[in-house]
């Protein structure tokens, strides 16, 4: 019976062992993995600075102003005469202007001193009408972070459309 009862108490210990290990094991790798999203995190931000370093950053951002009688159709993207990006819009992304959203169109490097940005963009009017609108502005990048904003103007018919380009 002595036998019995320590047997009982031998195996109610060990399992009680066994329940504080998993518990301890569960603790070190729910630990690890809140150090791992860190750690990317911390990652993802030293990329996005040894990419795009401050002194060389450039953010160009798309907004229309006035312009819901436009529908943007492509919008491309031209610094010192070179295409470095084109997009395609659709109803959702005209939309998400229209209610006074900004898109980030462009985020490169370019070099310190005076730079030439051109946007095309064709667009639909109300009309069913494909227009073709053009905009540059040459501007003098230092060596901080430029951001630019490219505004497509229609002031409901009053005058032509436009784009323009100026500094954020």
């Amino acid at each position: 019976m002595k036998r019995l009862l320590l047997i009982v108490l031998l195996l109610t210990a060990s399992s009680h062992v066994m329940a504080a290990e998993k518990t301890s094991v569960a603790g070190k790798i729910q630990a690890l993995k809140q150090q791992a999203v860190k750690l990317h995190k911390d990652l993802a931000q030293l990329e996005q600075d040894l990419l795009y370093p401050s002194t060389t950053q450039v953010a160009i951002y798309v907004s229309k102003k006035l312009a819901k009688n436009l529908a943007l159709s492509q919008l491309d993207l031209y610094i010192d005469d070179q295409r470095v990006t084109s997009f395609i819009y659709n109803s959702e992304d005209n939309h998400a202007l229209d209610l006074g959203g900004m898109q980030r169109l462009y985020l490169g490097n370019l070099k310190v001193g005076e730079h030439v940005f051109k946007a095309v963009a064709k667009s639909i009017d109300s009309k069913q009408q494909t227009i073709v609108l053009e905009g540059e502005a040459g501007l003098y990048k230092s060596n901080k972070p430029l951001s630019l904003s490219i505004n497509v103007v229609d002031a409901a018919g009053t005058q032509p459309a436009a784009i323009s380009v100026s500094r954020l």
